[in-house]
């Protein structure tokens, strides 16, 4: 019986009890939330964007600079060195100033660097100023989830699922644009100038809304916090997250920015083709991300975890099972699948990583930086596999399976350390409850075990009546 009350117990703190979720934390009114949603949203498209901008950008930067699209693989080098560095700093700055004025600033480094890159002379130009643009990336990201953990405490899986939808729409809408762009401004690269556009604009909501504050902890939460003596328990569960976010973002990044040149190169699409599957895989990206935020109230980040990663393992699989025999069809289904299944994988990770743990700033950094390691491993393995192994740009698949395959040992570990974590948090605060309980009870028998004679003339008396009663 007691071993369910404490399972119950890990329930209500995994905001699945009986009596709702997550009613406790700072309310704010719907003007506010609609205002912040609203910018941190765009923020999302841009940032979208401006990740997945290589994809159907690769293509015209190399002819325009006379290099084959591997060589530009400095780029992705860049991507993910900028991020590991910033991470750490952006989470130290969006832990000591306002989180809207980190984004404004942020954003208006993001549109004036990308409306620049049509203009770089060389790959090593080119490269430094997508390094420096990247650096950006981090501050968005953990000023806007750092945001959210605050807004929605314990639970914020629903915004955090329905903000990064819109990194879906970003990045579904950019292989069309850069379409548009190439028939109506005569190049795809005038889509740069297009986000560094948008990119200002995204940053006026900030200016009529303040930040966010940290909601502050209870007392009892804070005095346990400091004599836990879980520290293993939240180190493995802080790891495998970390490693979740990675495996994700490599799988992510790896086929989001390549299959626009594995639809062309290995199955001869035309470039219309190829930009029409590259929206594909972020439209169904973006749908499944939709979908998470609509059933997040009634079911658990791991179990969207759980049942989305099987749709990317299926469709990173299929073209190894057809290779050879590939369509446009199923180049179609490959990106809807694989961009589906994706969908969940860093939005729900940190909202399990938030039901154990308290996100700040610094692990948003964390994720930050890792995130940015993974958008240089995912995209790098697979241009150094095509260029240097038989595999030519098959090795997508390869690496996209690959990732999508570690997701499960690190979301099964994840629940494993959690629940574990959490079971010995309610039964050290029943303990904590029990022992203050009875300090109480002491405290209200002292005076009167050593009472003053009228009190024990009074106890004495009531005594007699008592026996006389009987």
């Amino acid at each position: 019986m007691a071993g369910a009350t404490v399972d119950d117990a890990v329930d209500q703190e995994h905001g699945r009890s009986k009596a709702g979720r997550g009613q406790d934390g700072p309310n704010y009114s719907k003007g506010y939330t609609f205002v912040t949603l609203l910018g941190y949203s765009m923020s999302f498209i841009i940032f979208g964007s401006q990740v997945s901008i290589l994809g159907p950008t690769i293509k015209p930067l190399a002819e325009q600079l006379g290099v084959d699209e591997t060589d530009l693989s400095p780029l992705f080098t860049a991507l993910g060195i900028s991020c590991i560095v910033s991470g750490t700093p952006s989470g130290w700055v969006v832990d000591r100033f306002p989180t809207h004025t980190v984004l404004i600033a942020s954003l208006l480094v993001e549109a004036v660097g990308f409306s620049l890159v049509p203009f770089m002379p060389s790959v090593w130009s080119l490269t430094a100023l997508y390094a420096l643009i990247c650096f950006s990336y981090n501050f968005t990201n953990s000023a806007v989830f750092t945001s959210l953990g605050w807004m929605f405490p314990k639970r914020a899986g629903g915004a955090l699922n329905l903000v990064l939808a819109m990194f879906g729409v970003g990045s579904f809408f950019i292989p069309l644009a850069a379409e548009a762009c190439r028939h109506y401004a005569g190049t795809p690269l005038a889509v740069f100038w297009l986000v560094g556009g948008v990119s200002v604009l995204s940053s006026v909501p900030f200016l009529f809304v303040r930040s966010p504050s940290p909601p502050k902890l209870s007392t009892h939460s804070h005095h346990h916090a400091k004599q836990s003596k879980d520290k293993t328990l939240e180190l493995v569960v802080v790891s495998a997250v970390v490693l979740l976010v990675f495996f994700t973002t490599a799988a992510e990044t790896a086929i989001g920015n390549w299959i626009f040149t594995y639809a062309g190169r290995e199955v001869d699409l035309a470039d219309g083709e190829a930009a029409l599957a590259n929206s594909m895989f972020w439209g169904s990206f973006t749908l499944g991300r939709v979908a998470g935020a609509l059933v997040s109230r009634w079911t658990s980040p791991a179990v969207l975890l759980l049942c989305s990663t099987p749709f990317s393992l299926l469709g990173s699989a299929l073209p190894l099972v057809m290779q050879g025999h590939m369509s446009r069809v199923l180049v179609l289904a490959t990106a809807s699948l694989a961009g589906f299944g994706n969908s969940t994988g860093y939005a729900n990770a940190v909202a399990l990583l938030e039901q154990y743990v308290p996100v700040t700033g610094f692990i948003n950094g964390i994720f930050g930086a890792v995130a940015g390691g993974a958008c240089m491993v995912g995209p790098t393995l697979v241009a150094m596999l095509a260029k240097y192994t038989p595999l030519r740009y098959n090795a997508m698949a390869w690496v996209g399976l690959a990732f999508y395959a570690l997701h499960y040992p690190a979301i099964l570990t994840t629940m494993a350390a959690g629940r574990s974590l959490l079971s010995r948090q309610v039964q050290a605060r029943r303990e904590g409850s029990a022992t203050a309980a009875a300090a109480g009870t002491g405290d209200l028998q002292e005076p009167l075990l050593a009472g003053s004679k009228e009190g024990g003339h009074a106890a004495a008396a009531a005594a007699a009546a008592a026996g006389g009663e009987e």
